[in-house]
């Protein structure tokens, strides 16, 4: 036993031995690369950390740039001048002034009827002789004094006319109806005609629409006076249909008369299957009719562009309401 304890603790002393030898031999060259792998590790990522935010830098240099840049196209960017052509194509002609005087007349069962129907006065500029006939360019109060055989129409009887004419082809079916034109020659020949008297009537539904927006612009005043411009766009743009009520009893009877008849007749193309078959909403509609009713009172071009969208709102707002603003007073008996 002794012998055989003897040669244990020999062969546990050679193990010992052999493990320091390891240990202090091996290990040391181990650890040693480990710390040159993660030393060159670390050096590698600030290097990359450093040439990524070299990188990010430049991008953001680059950026700033271009954001500079495209300020500077804005501040040059004129709207004014994109939109120019457009307001002068919708616009009521702009070289009538905007001063009406009052008209004096020796007739005195005339004058009466004329403030009756307070009417505005006839702008300078414009003819106050018209042949019997005559159609367009007819200011609306000498258009109702010329209809004695209809007294009880407070409209002029021609606009019903259009009415019937636009919805005769079947306008309510068909596609783009008030933003299509028509033919222009076709629309002239019976603008001419039906101002001489001869039976002329439309053959389809564009050029019986575009008669209306014509007999609307060439009345030589916008049916909305141009003293409730401001009020009508403000209303509209807070949808405050109490105020545009306000608005449409606040002018002359004659003009509320027509804009609320105009709105009843319209009010059958914000239907969703007529807005489906002619595929104009009810946002297009007004933005075709909007030029011809309203007119802003400024010079002033951009503000002109800037109040677009509260005018085409003002129309929407019109014909969606229109048995609400109706008083029954100012329609057709």
């Amino acid at each position: 036993l002794e012998q055989a304890f003897d040669e244990y603790t020999a062969e546990v002393a050679t193990t010992n031995t052999f493990v320091d030898r390891l240990y202090t031999t091996r290990m040391t060259s181990v650890l040693d690369a480990l710390q040159t792998v993660h030393d060159d590790t670390r050096a590698n990522t600030k290097a990359l950390l450093a040439s990524a935010n070299n990188v990010a830098v430049s991008m953001l240099n680059g950026l700033q740039q271009l954001h500079a840049e495209l300020a500077q196209a804005v501040v040059a960017l004129d709207p004014v001048r994109e939109c120019q052509a457009v307001i002068r194509a919708n616009l009521p002609p702009t070289t009538r002034p905007e001063v009406y005087p009052v008209i004096e007349h020796t007739e005195s069962a005339e004058t009466t009827r004329r403030r009756r129907l307070e009417r505005l006065p006839t702008p300078r500029g414009v003819k106050l002789s018209f042949t019997p006939t005559q159609a367009f360019s007819v200011p609306l109060y000498r258009a109702l004094e010329r209809q004695p055989m209809h007294p009880s129409l407070k409209v002029p009887r021609f606009l019903l006319q259009l009415f019937e004419w636009v919805m005769a082809h079947g306008a309510t079916q068909t596609e783009g109806i008030f933003r299509l034109p028509g033919n222009k020659a076709a629309v002239e020949a019976l603008r001419t005609a039906i101002d001489d008297g001869a039976a002329a009537v439309p053959t389809n539904a564009h050029d019986a629409a575009a008669l209306l927006k014509l007999w609307l612009k060439e009345l030589g005043a916008p049916i909305l006076p141009p003293a409730l411009y401001d009020r009508a766009v403000a209303a509209a743009s807070v949808d405050g249909i109490d105020e545009i009520r306000a608005i449409v009893t606040a002018m002359p009877a004659v003009n509320a008369a027509v804009l609320l008849e105009l709105a009843r007749f319209l009010a059958a193309f914000f239907e969703p299957n007529v807005v489906a078959a002619t595929r104009m909403s009810a946002d297009n509609i007004a933005t075709c009719f909007a030029p011809v009713l309203l007119k802003s009172p400024s010079t002033d071009l951009s503000a002109c562009v800037l109040n677009l969208d509260n005018e085409i709102r003002f129309v929407r707002l019109i014909v969606q309401s229109y048995s609400f603003l109706d008083t029954r007073s100012l329609l057709t008996v």
